[in-house]
C-alpha cells in the first residue's frame, strides 16, 4: 500500500515581465519535510521539490540538526546556485533520512544523499537522486494537484 503526500504550488508573477506587457508564472513545487535527529524528527521544514536539480542540498540550519551520515569528507563545491559561478557554494556529500508531511499523512522515512551547505546561502531543494527516482509524482498545474506517491 502506498502513501499519497500532497504538495503545492507557489506561484508568483514575474514583475519586470509583466511590466513589458508579457505574462510570466514563477512556479516552484513546495513540499513539507522532516529530518531525522538523534532525537527524534525535527521541525518541519519548507522544501522546494526541483525536477531540474540531480541532487538535494539542505542548508545547514538544517542538517546540522539532522542525524547526517557523511559520504565523502572532503569539501566539495555546487555551481550555478550563486551570483558568481565561478565560485560556487561549498558543500559535503551527507546522508540523512527524511518524510515529507502533509495535514493528513507522514510518508515511510526515505534515506537520501544530499549536498550539505557550509551556510544557508541557497533554497532547501529536493532534487531526483533517491526522492523522485523512488517515488511517483503527479504534478497537474492546470487542475491545481500534485503529490508524491510512496
Amino acid at each position: 500500500m502506498s502513501t499519497k503526500i500532497s504538495l503545492e504550488f507557489q506561484t508568483q508573477i514575474d514583475l519586470e515581465f509583466l511590466s513589458k506587457g508579457i505574462l510570466v508564472r514563477l512556479i516552484r513545487l513546495r513540499g513539507t519535510v522532516q529530518l531525522k535527529t538523534n532525537t527524534g524528527w525535527s521541525s518541519e521544514e519548507d522544501a522546494i521539490v526541483d525536477t531540474g536539480n540531480p541532487i538535494s542540498i539542505i542548508l545547514r540550519s538544517i542538517w546540522g540538526q539532522a542525524d547526517v551520515r557523511i559520504l565523502l569528507p572532503d569539501t566539495t563545491k555546487i555551481f550555478g546556485l550563486s551570483s558568481d559561478d565561478d565560485v560556487g557554494l561549498p558543500d559535503k556529500l551527507g546522508e540523512v533520512v527524511l518524510v515529507f508531511k502533509d495535514e493528513q499523512a507522514t510518508s515511510p522515512p526515505i534515506k537520501l544523499k544530499a549536498h550539505l551547505l557550509d551556510d544557508d546561502s541557497a533554497p532547501f531543494i529536493i532534487g531526483y537522486e533517491d526522492v523522485l527516482t523512488e517515488t511517483k509524482l503527479v504534478s497537474d498545474y492546470k487542475a491545481l494537484s500534485t503529490y508524491l506517491e510512496i
